[in-house]
């Protein structure tokens, strides 16, 4: 899956109605996540749900300067040990137990 300017987001991607923690979002086969070029991306789901990525080994997050969390809700990814960032002329690959953690920079 893959995120790029133009997709008409306004700082939260994708936008959906409003949940509790109760509602639950499962990425059975996706296996990678490229955040590219969002500026204004603050969080991938605004919204209280829970998500599963059983699957997703790589993330990605190059040029979304803003982003400091991936959902509100909790959030499973057994497969995930890092997350891979670029910005300007920096480039790192950080994992700090969670990519919730990893995205508060």
């Amino acid at each position: 899956m893959k995120l790029k300017p133009g997709s008409g987001n306004k700082g939260d991607a994708p936008d959906g109605n409003e949940g509790d923690a109760q509602d639950e979002i499962v990425f059975m086969k996706l296996e990678e996540l490229n955040l590219r070029g969002l500026s204004r991306l603050r969080r991938f789901f605004k919204e209280s749900y829970n998500f599963k990525f059983p699957a997703l080994q790589t993330v990605s997050v190059i040029q979304c300067t803003k982003i400091n969390t991936f959902c509100r809700g909790n959030l499973i990814t057994p497969s995930l040990s890092k997350v891979q960032y670029s910005w300007g002329d920096r480039e790192e690959d950080r994992w700090d137990g969670d990519l919730n953690t990893t995205l508060e920079r």
